[in-house]
């Protein structure tokens, strides 16, 4: 919240917070207050599925 603050008080619009977490690098949210706040595509990154180990055996 404090980092919302300040873009905010910085920059003097709005940075929602989901915008933040949104764009995980400080590149990716450079990029995104650049562009006037317009939706940056990200991909979305599902788990590599991997096979169940039996934890009892060495």
């Amino acid at each position: 919240m404090r980092v919302q603050a300040r873009l905010e008080s910085t920059l003097g619009r709005d940075v929602p917070v989901l915008e933040l977490f949104g764009h995980p690098t400080v590149a990716r949210l450079a990029a995104w207050l650049e562009g006037e706040g317009k939706a940056v595509t990200m991909p979305v990154v599902q788990p590599r599925r991997t096979r169940r180990r039996d934890l009892a055996r060495p």
